[in-house]
């Protein structure tokens, strides 16, 4: 499941209603995993596996090239 909101609310209503082993992706404010009961888990996904020193130059680039 994930969730995109960024609301502290919703976050926890994520996890409330995660299903037995299965992973909750918030998109804004947790890094890490978080290992929760029954095998659910919360995975923290920030900039995905990007590298920002070549990211965000990259975004610029394209900005730039429209």
């Amino acid at each position: 499941m994930i969730e995109a909101s960024g609301d502290q609310n919703m976050h926890q209503l994520a996890i409330d209603v995660l299903n037995s082993c299965c992973v909750a992706a918030p998109l804004t404010g947790e890094t890490g995993i978080n290992f929760l009961s029954r095998g659910r888990k919360t995975l923290g996904i920030i900039q995905s596996d990007a590298v920002p020193q070549s990211f965000i130059p990259k975004l610029i680039e394209l900005y730039r090239a429209k």
